[in-house]
């Protein structure tokens, strides 16, 4: 029996390895189609970017990557960091010099638009070896499978991981989140408090609803979920915050705090809030179920001459949000059976606190959820999905297995569509 159950294992460790392998191939590919041409070139006094003309289709898609790449420029010719990088919705801007410094290092080395949009290869490699360890950590090979099949091929995942991006960096800091939270579920660490802390100061200069792990931490902590040393919180919080001094320097000399506003009256504002919170919810949905939504009927336009192919494939990947909407229901409806071990009610708990936080993050949000917004929690809305497929409770006819091998592979079509056919991957 013992041995039944380690080959078992075994087994499920190399599709672990297989996934992994998949996922990376599949990342590398976008990472070659996304880059645009001639985008970047080599100038006397540095990186010079290619004009783009405004208005122009091209300028569309391009946009956001210049904005990214001006500041990650100047860097590099002046050798030292912003105050500010990119501009972010909602008329504000990204705070510190964190982006400029991730994108231009490397351009540093070999100005070629490649090389500072591989840093998200290295970035996502990083993060889902933490996610491994926590899920074999958790329940075994088998749910790290699981895990990993939902996550690591997500379609949301990997078309945003594919070119430069600020949404894209924040894949990382969420798996690193779980990593600290999860070592510190029964007692405190100073290396994983460190860690912690190096986050929340990071992710905050990555997008700004990186204030979602700062809620969710808070609700970690307030729960007793979550032990942290204030000493090694602290020091990463200091360590992450050191490219935020230019950002403080300007505030001392009187420069205003440049975040996002609303430009509605309050009245109208409050009267919104809860369409957002409902928009984030479904988002929620879509993210771990990997719907892309708009972005897949721009590349199945391009790929399909009849209109109802287009149309059935939207409808193919809509249905995935519902068997996500399905899996969270189960989970959340046996939270405290005798079935969980306290492994998964512990991810359990961490992923209702981030779908909590991210309710909240909507209410207040001065702009309309956006799919690259909420990016930040993939990681922890893929939890639910993953808890439900690995349930013993899950009925084990041929119809559910069938679900759910067609929920798991519906990925790659439509990472493959969308890697081959959407404007961001065709310039």
């Amino acid at each position: 029996m013992k041995q039944k159950l380690f080959d078992r294992e075994q087994s499920f460790k190399w599709a672990t390895l297989a996934i992994l392998f998949l996922g990376f191939i599949l990342q590398g590919w976008l990472w070659l189609q996304g880059a645009p041409r001639d985008i970047l070139k080599p100038a006397p006094t540095g990186i010079e970017i290619r004009t783009v003309e405004q208005g122009s289709p091209e300028a569309r898609w391009l946009g956001d990557q210049i904005q990214l790449l001006e500041p990650a420029a100047e860097f590099v010719r002046e050798g030292t960091l912003p105050a500010w990088s990119k501009r972010s919705s909602g008329g504000g801007f990204i705070p510190g010099g964190l982006l400029p410094f991730l994108i231009g290092a490397p351009l540093i080395v070999v100005p070629d638009y490649k090389s500072a949009s591989f840093v998200l290869i290295l970035a996502d490699l990083l993060a889902v070896l933490l996610l491994v360890h926590v899920m074999v950590s958790a329940r075994g090979w088998r749910f790290a499978a699981i895990f990993l099949s939902i996550f690591w091929l997500s379609p949301w995942r990997l078309f945003h991981s594919g070119f430069l991006w600020e949404p894209a960096f924040l894949f990382l800091p969420a798996a690193a989140h779980l990593w600290s939270s999860w070592r510190q579920r029964e007692s405190a660490s100073l290396g994983s408090s460190f860690i912690l802390g190096w986050v929340l100061s990071s992710v905050i200069q990555l997008h700004l609803s990186g204030f979602i792990l700062w809620l969710g931490t808070a609700f970690l902590y307030a729960s007793r979920s979550l032990r942290i040393r204030v000493v090694g919180l602290l020091a990463g919080l200091g360590v992450g915050g050191l490219t935020l001094i230019p950002l403080i320097g300007s505030l001392i000399q009187g420069d205003p705090l440049r975040l996002p506003s609303t430009d509605e009256s309050a009245e109208i504002y409050w009267l919104e809030a809860p369409l957002r919170i409902l928009r984030a919810a479904i988002y929620w949905l879509r993210l771990g179920g990997g719907d892309l939504g708009r972005r897949l009927t721009e590349s199945s336009s391009r790929f399909f001459e009849m209109e109802s192919m287009t149309d059935f494939v939207f409808l193919a990947s809509a249905l995935t949000a519902i068997v996500a909407c399905v899996a969270n229901f189960s989970v959340w409806r046996q939270f405290g059976q005798s079935h969980f071990s306290s492994d998964q009610r512990f991810l359990a708990r961490y992923s209702g606190f981030m779908l909590t936080s991210m309710l909240i993050a909507a209410m207040f949000s001065p702009v309309s959820p956006q799919g690259w917004h909420l990016l930040i929690v993939l990681v922890a809305a893929c939890v639910p999905i993953a808890i439900w497929i690995d349930s013993p409770r899950l009925p084990r006819s041929l119809w559910v297995r069938t679900l759910i091998i067609v929920f798991v592979f519906l990925r790659i079509p439509i990472i493959l569509l969308v890697g081959s056919r959407h404007p961001l991957y065709s310039m």
